[in-house]
């Protein structure tokens, strides 16, 4: 069952595990080794892109955390 649009993936996964297993376990020569290691998908745009290495270069650790609904305020206040 894949994502709908706009989240569909722009690749088959059980494809892209038997390129992986036929290139790296198998030796044969399907041009994986020519790609960019990581596949993300950009939310907002709408949009998935290839890059270099994982975490990106730009990112910015951010710390949250997981409430319920009735504690946000408890917390908000809590910050001030």
């Amino acid at each position: 069952m894949g994502m709908p649009p706009p989240y569909a993936s722009p690749f088959d996964l059980n494809e892209e595990v038997l390129r992986w297993y036929d290139s790296l376990l198998k030796g044969i020569g399907n041009g994986l080794d020519h790609e960019k290691p990581v596949r993300i998908f950009v939310m907002g745009k709408s949009d998935w892109r290839e890059e270099d290495d994982w975490p990106l270069a730009l990112a910015k650790a951010t710390g949250i955390t997981c409430t319920r609904p009735s504690q946000r305020t408890v917390l908000k206040e809590a910050a001030r």
